[in-house]
């Protein structure tokens, strides 16, 4: 029996060195001691727990990882959806410790980035069509992005001409929003229907 339990303890040590060896052939710069072996598998285990659930796909995880170098994050700071209107980074500072970065999105009414407000004309019949505001900024032409879409895809609907003109610049979203809903009422009280906003806005 004593033969037995030896023989066995044998073939998996054999098995678990086998293992070892397989396993670190993967790993980058063929790391060959169980000290580097180890640290990497505390790496990869630390990365995978700060995945979002919802991104530990292939894909998911492919988009997470892009998305990180393009904002040149460090490699253990991947993003996850936090309270409305903001977006949680999960990182670490140089001493280790973890911290979170806010990320404010453009339609937040706390956002203080560079805003616009723009009108939208029917150019067949000089109609004002809609009052609107973004912060998505301005296409090489100095044209609204955002009010240049909608030109776009209001001929394709109507079969009409419409055209784009900023009318002001504001920094941040509330200055933005606040002159809009004044610049409706103006228009609407100098007898424009303005058929593209629903209320004020």
């Amino acid at each position: 029996m004593k033969t037995f339990s030896k023989h066995l303890f044998k073939i998996f040590s054999c098995l678990a060195i086998g293992l070892v060896v397989v396993f670190s052939r993967d790993l980058p710069f063929f790391e060959r001691n169980a000290k580097e072996i180890i640290h990497s598998m505390t790496k990869a285990k630390r990365l995978l727990q700060s995945i979002p659930t919802t991104s530990q796909d292939a894909v998911g995880l492919r988009k997470c990882i892009e998305e990180k170098v393009k904002q040149k994050l460090p490699v253990n700071a991947l993003p996850q959806q936090g309270p409305k209107g903001e977006k949680i980074i999960l990182g670490k500072h140089a001493s280790g410790a973890p911290h979170r970065k806010s990320q404010l999105q453009k339609n937040d009414l706390r956002y203080q980035g560079p805003t616009h407000v723009y009108q939208i004309v029917n150019a067949e019949t000089g109609e004002i069509w809609k009052i609107g505001e973004s912060a998505q900024g301005l296409n090489k032409l100095g044209q609204s992005k955002r009010a240049e879409a909608q030109v776009k895809k209001l001929g394709r609907l109507y079969g009409h001409r419409f055209e784009s003109k900023i009318l002001e610049n504001h920094l941040g979203k509330t200055a933005s929003r606040t002159r809009e809903t004044a610049l409706i009422k103006e228009f609407r009280a100098a007898g424009h229907k303005l058929p593209g906003n629903k209320g004020n806005h």
